[in-house]
């Protein structure tokens, strides 16, 4: 397969796999609080891991099946210029921005293709035998395991993971969110829920959305929580969003894999 083959096919699978992370529900960015500014950064900076991840996964693929092996690509080598041309491309997206800031963002988005697909083309400067044997297998393992490592931080901050004990998710939630205290105490003297539980002892973040956003203009304060309530008489998990103010009111509940809209007054 041509080289501009390669380079196209892997820069379209790094789109692909970054455009997952346009959807709401991706929920990349998870387990924090930050300002506004902040959550754009994260954000962005998954977007970027998950398109090397894409531009890795797809060139590793396409060398995999590439009959001359002798003179194949280095997929490590083809993440590191792609990684330049997403760096190169979005400067230039946004000078593009500034001077027009009022064109569609398709015609921009097309216009910095070419040169991500330049940037790209360059990783084939480096020839497969300067990265044969040991050399090509430990950038083929470490190039991979940095990108996850990254996104798994991004998602996971310093969260205690889902495994730990719920007094010590709970206690990581108090230290992390400014409001969580507050949350506490509402969903504790939320009626609906305690009729299902009973005594609500234990709050802790669980599998879900759980991230906080906060603004000091008028969008203040946002997010959303998945929480397991652990009371008296049972558990169940209770997610709901926010904004403006941190307020429990809808909640979706569910236990016993059935779930209903409750309402805590």
């Amino acid at each position: 397969m041509k080289n501009n083959a390669v380079a196209l096919m892997s820069t379209l699978g790094g789109l692909a796999l970054a455009g997952l992370g346009l959807f709401p529900s991706s929920a990349l960015v998870n387990y924090r609080q930050v300002d506004s500014r902040g959550a754009v950064h994260f954000w962005i900076a998954s977007i970027y891991v998950l398109y090397l991840l894409g531009v890795y996964g797809v060139s590793l693929l396409l060398r995999q099946t590439n009959p001359r092996r002798s003179r194949t690509f280095e997929p490590s080598f083809l993440v590191l210029s792609s990684g330049l041309g997403c760096v190169v491309g979005s400067l230039l997206f946004f000078l593009i921005t500034l001077y027009k800031p009022f064109a569609d963002w398709q015609p921009r988005l097309l216009a910095i293709l070419p040169v991500m697909l330049l940037c790209t083309r360059l990783g084939f400067w480096v020839k497969h035998r300067k990265t044969a044997g040991r050399r090509g297998t430990l950038l083929r393992l470490i190039v991979p395991a940095l990108l996850i490592a990254t996104l798994f931080w991004v998602h996971n901050n310093d969260f205690p993971t889902n495994f730990a004990s719920a007094e010590a998710r709970q206690q990581w939630a108090c230290t992390e969110f400014s409001a969580y205290s507050s949350v506490v105490q509402e969903i504790r003297s939320c009626q609906p829920l305690t009729v299902r539980l009973g005594e609500i002892k234990t709050v802790a973040p669980t599998w879900g959305r759980n991230f906080t956003t906060s603004d000091p203009g008028s969008s203040g304060h946002n997010g959303e929580f998945t929480l397991q309530l652990i009371g008296k008489k049972g558990t169940g998990t209770a997610n709901f969003s926010f904004h403006i103010e941190t307020n429990v009111y809808q909640v979706k509940f569910t236990q016993n894999n059935k779930t209903n809209l409750l309402i805590c007054d």
